[in-house]
């Protein structure tokens, strides 16, 4: 099956940097991040609180009614609810360190999905560097927690945490932009709702973001937490594009939730008002298909150039996952090691049938010099003390490689050890 797609890139990862104090005396003051060990505890607490204390339902998927729509709900375990298993018992968790801290994901399977297809084939289970066919939604755990219990949710609540800045102008304990009563005159405030009483202002759960209808999404350009915690889910059995690009699939596809801290979300750089500063998140997904994705087109697959196997394929430290050093991670680059001689030449391939269709597929590294690294590593694929890109040429007006052989031997320079 021949698959064409577009990559969706609708979650867009956020570099976090810090930020000095008032540099250029503009009177603006910018406010440090905070400490990235302190705030994975605050947030670990703030998600197993909200795992602890809700559930979601379970009972409809273990046996769905008439007409269920497979959709993820989370209520709070209480009153007729008291009895429910809560989520904290039904989860799995993975750690992952960034920036030196371990910050820990938490993932719910609502529903498993396949690893063996509708002819017996096996199924990929998809990598971080993966593309995948998915619906999912987002929102700010705060939303629905209340991790201190005192009947503020922690989206509007001024002490939600020990580190909590926002301001409360009335000292209620609700921030000013939630409090539905900023001034304490016991008068809900002009243009906002408060019809519980509670003094908050009446919102629907924030979704920052959402794909309704399945599309194809790179893993690559996730948040980590939503990366990591589509990467390992299973699919459908039942997979098919049509001539005019309209997918089918069989109901039996893997839904579920992944429950990210603020380290492998957004931090201190939310792209939107939506998300506040250091705020746990929510994904709810669906996932169909999933491909193993070359991005360069090389030959080898994205997941096989992080280097480095620690799960990240955009390590800059020490160019972990870009041998040259240059604007392009390795899985991102059509010659990794910037020796002229693009990757793809650099490595060995086999014909294999595929759909019918001969296909060429990698096979194996090259390593002319036996040196241990691998020629598309290797800025000196001979040995010979003479850098690759020296021993040949590129011709300025078409870009082709000019490859010498100045001993006639019919082996290119770059490749000949006594040329």
């Amino acid at each position: 099956m021949k698959i064409r797609f577009a990559l969706s890139l609708l979650l867009l990862t956020i570099l976090c940097f810090s930020c000095r104090n008032d540099d250029d005396d503009d009177g603006i003051v910018s406010v440090p991040p905070r400490d990235r060990g302190e705030q994975a505890a605050t947030d670990d607490a703030r998600i197993r609180m909200f795992l602890e204390t809700y559930f979601y339902n379970y009972e409809e998927f273990e046996n769905p009614p008439a007409g269920f729509d497979f959709q993820i709900r989370f209520e709070k375990i209480e009153g007729d609810n008291s009895d429910k298993i809560p989520m904290i018992d039904q989860v799995t968790s993975k750690t992952i360190n960034r920036f030196d801290t371990d910050q820990t994901l938490y993932i719910l399977t609502a529903r498993e999905g396949q690893t063996v297809g509708t002819e017996g084939e096996t199924l990929h289970v998809p990598t971080i560097a993966d593309s995948v066919f998915i619906k999912y939604r987002g929102s700010n755990l705060g939303r629905f927690a209340d991790g201190d219990e005192d009947g503020i949710k922690d989206y509007a609540d001024a002490d939600a945490d020990e580190n909590s800045s926002a301001q409360d102008s009335d000292g209620d304990g609700i921030i000013d932009a939630e409090d539905a009563d900023n001034d304490n005159d016991q008068v809900t405030d002009d243009g906002v709702q408060d019809e519980n009483g509670d003094g908050v202002i009446d919102r629907q759960v924030t979704i920052f973001d959402s794909a309704p209808q399945p599309t194809w999404f790179d893993l690559t350009q996730g948040i980590e937490g939503f990366t990591n915690g589509i990467a390992g889910s299973k699919s459908t059995s039942g997979f098919s594009i049509s001539s005019d690009g309209t997918p089918s699939f069989d109901n039996n596809f893997e839904i579920g939730a992944i429950f990210i801290p603020s380290g492998l979300a957004y931090f201190n750089a939310p792209p939107n008002s939506n998300i506040p500063l250091y705020s746990p998140l929510i994904f709810t997904f669906d996932h169909f298909f999933s491909i193993e994705t070359d991005h360069d087109q090389d030959g080898i697959i994205s997941i096989d150039e992080d280097i480095n196997n620690n799960g990240f394929l955009f390590d800059d430290d020490e160019d972990a996952d870009n041998t040259d050093g240059d604007l392009a991670f390795n899985f991102r680059d059509s010659d990794d090691d910037n020796d002229n001689v693009i990757t793809r030449l650099e490595v060995n391939f086999v014909v294999r049938i595929v759909d019918g269709e001969e296909v060429e597929v990698f096979d194996s590294y090259k390593d002319t010099d036996g040196d241990g690294t691998p020629d598309h590593l290797d800025t000196d694929d001979d040995g010979d003390g003479r850098p690759t890109a020296s021993e040949l040429r590129t011709n300025s007006n078409t870009g082709a490689i000019i490859y010498f052989d100045s001993d006639g031997d019919g082996i290119p320079d770059y490749l000949d050890a006594d040329s």
